[in-house]
């Protein structure tokens, strides 16, 4: 992603016209700081961890991996967003399926394709390109996706949890709710 910065920003803009500027010097060293800062350390740190609770016994806690992930995101913050997504999905071993707003996907197809040059393998990360709400009412009520991650309203988000019973995790407003 490093290497090829200068490509996203210039796509990025293009993609939903923000000024290069802010794409080059602002949103892709946040973007790029997800994955080194925040999630790349994580990766040999998540683990079950042993307590010894009484004599000859012990209590363990196992840590897996959901699943298959969905993800819908917006137009406005395609970039970071999708890494805000994608960056735990794949630090904790799941798989994703994200649906990404029809108006801007290009920046998002080509940071897909950096993971595959690196050996990203076939079916880790899913995309699904187009317009309107159907392919995302599709994700959120899969029965084969494990987890949601998703902008929506509170009344929407609502509607959705009460229908699916599978844990979401839901950007209201810019504010992050996890309903587990």
């Amino acid at each position: 992603m490093r290497e090829k910065s200068d490509f996203l920003a210039e796509i990025k803009s293009m993609d939903n016209g923000l000024p290069i500027n802010r794409t080059k010097f602002t949103a892709m060293p946040a973007t790029i700081d997800v994955l080194e800062v925040v999630y790349a350390g994580l990766t040999n740190k998540l683990h079950g961890e042993i307590l010894v609770t009484q004599a000859n016994r012990i209590n363990y806690t196992l840590r897996e991996p959901f699943g298959v992930v969905g993800a819908i995101v917006p137009w406005n913050f395609p970039l970071i967003l999708t890494m805000w997504k994608l960056a735990p999905v794949f630090t904790a071993g799941n798989t994703l399926v994200i649906k990404l707003a029809g108006q801007t996907p290009f920046s998002i197809l080509e940071l897909v394709k950096i993971f595959q040059e690196v050996g990203l393998s076939d079916g880790v990360i899913n995309v699904i390109p187009v317009f309107g709400h159907t392919a995302g009412a599709a994700i959120v009520s899969h029965p084969g996706i494990d987890r949601i991650a998703f902008p929506v309203s509170n009344r929407t988000g609502q509607q959705s949890a009460s229908k699916n019973l599978k844990p979401f995790i839901l950007e209201l407003g810019g504010v992050t709710k996890h309903n587990f």
